[in-house]
C-alpha cells in the first residue's frame, strides 16, 4: 500500500455543492462515494490509497438513518456518519465484507456507489422519492465523471460489485448501460456448476469482479464459503 497520503476532498466537495444545486436529493438522507470499509478497529486508515474499490448501484433505503443524525449527511473518506453508531444492518454486512475480502484486503477497500444518493430500490422507490425513474436519470453523468475520477486516481487492483443472483442478475446490465465490460471468464461452483462468479474487463482499463452481495443471494449449501475463498483467490493472485 502507498503511504503517500490519498484525498478525494475536491470530489467530495464537488458532490456537496451539486446536491445542494439539486434539493430534490436531499431527500435522501445521505450520499456514498470513497468511504473506506474500515475507518477504525482493524488498523484502516483513511488517509492511504486504497487497491480495491466496492461499487454498490446506489444506496438502500435510508429511512432509519434520519434517527441517528437529523440533518444531510455522507458516508465519505472525509465522513462516516456511522463511524460511532452503525446500524444492526451495517454492523452484519460489515463482518461479511471482512469473511469475504480477509482483513488484509478488507482495509485496503473503499466503497461508491453507482448514484450517489439512496433509495428504496431503484424501480418505484427511486420514482417516488425524486420523481424521475432511476435509469438514464439526469444526474447519473455527473456521478459517472466523479466515479471514473476516482478510478484514474486509485488504479485499483480490482472493482468488485454485488450485482449476481438468479433474481437479480439483470443487475449487472445496469452496470454494462454505463460501463464497457467484457467478459473476460466465468467461475462455477462445485456444488452445482452454475456461475458464481463472472471477471470482466471494464472499459478497458480495470479489472472488475461480480458476484452475489455478501450474506445475501439465493444460495446453495456451501456456496458462500466457496465464493469467499475463490474471489480471495482472484484478487491475491495478482
Amino acid at each position: 500500500m502507498n503511504n503517500k497520503i490519498f484525498s478525494t476532498t475536491d470530489l467530495i466537495e464537488k458532490i456537496r455543492d451539486y446536491q445542494n444545486k439539486n434539493p430534490e436529493l436531499l431527500k435522501s438522507h445521505h450520499f456514498v462515494f470513497d468511504c473506506p470499509l474500515e475507518y477504525q478497529g482493524l488498523g484502516g486508515n483513511t488517509k492511504l490509497k486504497p487497491e480495491f474499490i466496492w461499487m454498490g448501484i446506489n444506496p438502500g433505503n435510508d429511512e432509519e438513518n434520519w434517527e441517528e443524525t437529523k440533518d444531510n449527511d455522507e458516508e465519505t473518506r472525509d465522513r462516516n456518519f456511522q463511524i460511532h453508531k452503525r446500524t444492526q444492518s451495517s454492523k452484519n454486512t460489515m463482518k461479511e465484507f471482512i469473511r469475504l475480502l480477509g482483513e488484509e484486503n478488507f482495509i485496503k477497500t473503499t466503497l461508491t456507489e453507482m448514484f450517489f444518493w439512496g433509495s428504496d430500490g431503484i424501480g418505484e422507490g427511486f420514482k417516488n422519492r425524486y420523481g424521475y425513474p432511476f435509469h438514464n436519470n439526469r444526474h447519473m453523468k455527473f456521478c459517472l465523471e466523479i466515479n471514473k475520477e476516482l478510478f484514474k486516481r486509485i488504479n485499483p487492483k480490482f472493482i468488485i460489485g454485488p450485482h449476481y443472483a438468479k433474481k437479480t442478475k439483470n443487475r449487472i446490465n445496469i452496470i454494462k448501460n454505463y460501463f464497457n465490460l467484457e467478459l473476460i471468464k466465468e467461475y462455477r461452483n462445485k456444488i452445482n456448476n452454475n456461475v458464481f462468479i463472472e471477471r470482466y474487463l471494464m472499459d478497458d482499463k480495470y479489472q472488475y469482479i461480480n458476484c452475489k452481495f455478501p450474506g445475501q443471494g439465493n444460495w446453495a449449501p456451501g456456496e458462500w464459503i466457496e465464493m469467499r475463498q475463490k474471489i480471495k483467490n482472484i484478487i491475491n493472485e495478482n
